[in-house]
């Protein structure tokens, strides 16, 4: 009679709780109700780092509309009291954070669509930016990341073009950028991941090609240079973002793909030599962008994925083998874009920042 009575309880826990869930348009089962900072108009990127050298983490966001990034500076408990902007250019469509002086304090580097350059702003380690110099890109730079792709000690910088390129600047270790080397890619090329995809210890680049639902694998040279051929690794259709992490713990770095035409999100395992065993998942409504933590705790990496259909951001858990299941769906009221993960209130668990594009806003997930 007591076993039967506790399994009544427990059934009984189990419905209220989903009830309880499913009630409330934010709480998902780990994370509270988010608080949302506002930041410039039309935010399509985010990075995060510690920005004032407090050892707490900051955000900055790339505004497309009002041409600027806003930095908001963290407090250690979850809120973001403080913002500055900055003045990038028209088109401000991604943002990267890279120490490209070697002064140890991160700067920050823009890509502008418009102008058809990134800015390059270097940081003093207090939480101030000064716009040092603007690099010519090729047109239309979407995207801007950074590798190290003639193996000096240097951070260099890429840029992903719609004209149908990638821009490679190589640094000089004092920030100094070289002038752009284009290299071309088909497909409407959109995100990039800079990775060692056959392990010789040269820089790789994987491309986004939304149009061809591919993403092309070019082969670094170590010198800052690309190998003439190309690999086309097929994915779902429209595909939006690209992610390089650890997914089946066989120390080689895999990637994740999702794609907002099919709905899917493609997980690509490599084998060491260059290549990938493919495996892909339903991803709800329109997947957009990805980030991955560790939520549960079990050294395995888990994903998030905003999905921009069904308004959600989903927690996806690893099982440190390759395969990922839904945790978590945290159904939002506004369209969410990209996404970050980091420790924002220093309880050593994973929290989430994402952006509401329409709002102009960073709305930010504490963990429980």
């Amino acid at each position: 009679m007591i076993f039967l009575h506790l399994r009544i309880f427990l059934v009984i826990a189990v419905l209220l709780f989903g009830m309880s869930s499913s009630t409330n348009a934010y709480l998902g089962p780990f994370f509270d109700k988010p608080q949302f900072i506002a930041v410039g108009d039309e935010p399509l990127s985010l990075a995060i780092e510690d920005l004032n050298g407090d050892r707490i983490l900051d955000i900055v966001t790339a505004n497309l509309k009002s041409g600027t990034l806003s930095i908001l500076f963290g407090d250690g408990n979850g809120a973001f009291p403080r913002r500055r902007d900055l003045e990038s250019g028209r088109g401000c469509h991604f943002v990267t954070v890279a120490d490209f002086n070697g002064d140890g304090w991160p700067d920050l580097a823009s890509a502008n669509m418009m102008e058809h350059d990134i800015a390059l702003f270097l940081g003093d380690g207090r939480g101030n930016f000064r716009l040092t110099s603007r690099y010519t890109v090729d047109l239309f730079p979407v995207f801007v990341g950074t590798g190290n792709f003639d193996k000096d000690p240097a951070l260099d910088i890429v840029t992903v073009n719609v004209s149908g390129s990638v821009s490679i600047l190589l640094n000089d270790g004092k920030g100094n950028l070289g002038r752009a080397s284009h290299f071309s890619v088909s497909g409407d090329p959109h995100w990039a991941e800079p990775i060692d995809i056959n392990r010789d210890g040269n820089q790789d680049l994987a491309i986004v090609n939304t149009s061809s639902a591919t993403i092309t694998l070019l082969y670094g040279d170590g010198a800052g240079h690309f190998l003439s051929a190309l690999v086309l690794v097929p994915v779902g259709f429209n595909p939006q973002a690209v992610l390089s992490g650890d997914f089946n713990s066989d120390r080689r770095l895999d990637l994740v793909v999702t794609n907002s035409g099919s709905r899917t999100f493609t997980v690509l395992l490599a084998d060491g030599l260059g290549g990938f065993r493919k495996d892909s998942f339903a991803g709800g409504d329109t997947p957009f962008s990805v980030a991955m933590g560790d939520f549960n705790s079990d050294t395995a990496l888990d994903l998030v994925v905003t999905e921009n259909g069904s308004k959600s951001v989903v927690v996806w858990t690893g099982d440190g083998v390759g395969g990922f299941g839904k945790a978590n769906n945290i159904s939002v009221d506004f369209r969410p874009g990209g996404v970050k993960v980091g420790d924002f209130d220093r309880d050593r668990r994973p929290d989430i920042a994402v952006l509401n594009i329409k709002n102009g806003a960073v709305a930010i997930f504490l963990q429980r």
